[in-house]
């Protein structure tokens, strides 16, 4: 993903000039911008609360759990062993995202630790190591 974001990069500042007619060009900055943007954004995990309900429900279902109620959800009665299905349910999909998320800082620790090779003469002896051309 990283070379695409360099491509990018790349292009929207040797494509674009830096001033124009003496004055700077604050639409290049604006993409090089929203290209970080959107770099930035693919490295955090958002949180998404309907991934702890295992079926699609609406949105009155949803909140009813955090105190919010509508008068049309107080309807019908559930079986003793739908309601253990849908704790049960809840409880492992509260697990993936506790396991989520611990993916995560097990993975932003990585990065932080890890070393950055950025001299591009190596990275190019790398690139013909481990994936020689067909010469």
């Amino acid at each position: 993903m990283f070379p695409v974001c360099m491509k990018d990069l790349t292009f929207i500042n040797l494509g674009n000039p830096t001033q124009d007619d003496g004055l700077i060009n604050f639409e290049k900055l604006r993409m090089i911008a929203k290209e970080i943007r959107q770099i930035t954004n693919m490295a955090s995990s958002p949180y998404d609360i309907s991934n702890m309900f295992d079926s699609p429900t609406s949105h009155s279902q949803i909140f009813a759990g955090f105190g919010h109620q509508s008068s049309t959800d107080s309807f019908g009665t559930i079986r003793r062993h739908q309601t253990y299905n849908r704790v049960s349910s809840v409880i492992s999909n509260a697990k993936r995202i506790y396991d989520e998320s611990l993916m995560v800082k097990k993975v932003k620790t990585y990065l932080n630790n890890a070393e950055i090779i950025d001299d591009e003469n190596r990275l190019l002896e790398f690139a013909n190591q481990f994936e020689p051309g067909t010469d």
